[in-house]
């Protein structure tokens, strides 16, 4: 299920929950406009954020808005019901995904979400993809740069988890309870070890390097 983030007023609050919490696809949360600067490091939890425009229009919303798309690389949408964002000096500062104006429907708006989002973080027939790997959930095989890459089940389960959240900095215990579903810090050994024996099979041979550790942090899939 994907992670959706709505940035809005409250007063728009229940028209987003009505229809959100209706699909089986997306898992959302909504947040308050004026909160999203204080909540920034949450953003890197989402696969996408809609970022609603209100009127009147602020400069200082151009600027929360312009913030969030320089850290968040997931899809971006700007909904809007007075279109401001056709205005040249909007559009060409954000570089939103998609420019949404809201008289068009939410149905369409949820429409639109779920084909970008799997467009981005998943390809036809049950397959996952970053830039050159792709993994296929179905045979559960591996590929970068159309090469064959056998992977035991952990690999393949905290590659997946890696696809899923590029350029997210985890710690050894946030992998441990997202792959391993454990919230013990006893083995973090364990998560050392398949990091290592992933990087070997997927950077290896490579020029590019996907998986990199962050000193004193974690562990960063790019």
């Amino acid at each position: 299920m994907y992670k959706i983030l709505v940035v809005t007023s409250p007063i728009y609050f229940e028209m987003y929950t009505k229809k959100f919490k209706k699909s089986s696809f997306f898992d959302f949360k909504i947040m308050d406009k004026y909160e999203v600067e204080e909540n920034f490091s949450e953003l890197f939890e989402y696969h996408a954020i809609i970022f609603q425009i209100d009127y009147p229009f602020f400069p200082e919303t151009l600027e929360r808005i312009e913030k969030a798309r320089q850290i968040f690389q997931g899809v971006f949408i700007v909904s809007d019901y007075y279109e401001y964002f056709n205005h040249k000096s909007f559009s060409s500062a954000i570089k939103a995904d998609l420019y949404y104006p809201l008289v068009n429907g939410m149905s369409q708006l949820l429409a639109q979400l779920k084909s970008l989002v799997v467009g981005k973080f998943m390809l036809e027939n049950g397959k996952i993809a970053y830039k050159d790997i792709v993994l296929d959930l179905g045979e559960r095989n591996c590929f970068r740069s159309h090469r064959k890459i056998l992977l035991r089940n952990r690999e393949f389960e905290l590659l997946k988890f890696f696809l899923e959240n590029p350029n997210v900095i985890f710690s050894k215990l946030q992998l441990l309870e997202a792959v391993w579903d454990m919230n013990s810090d006893v083995n973090t050994n364990t998560v050392q070890s398949h990091i290592c024996f992933l990087r070997r099979k997927i950077d290896v041979g490579f020029d590019e390097k996907r998986l990199h550790t962050v000193n004193c942090v974690g562990y960063k899939f790019e």
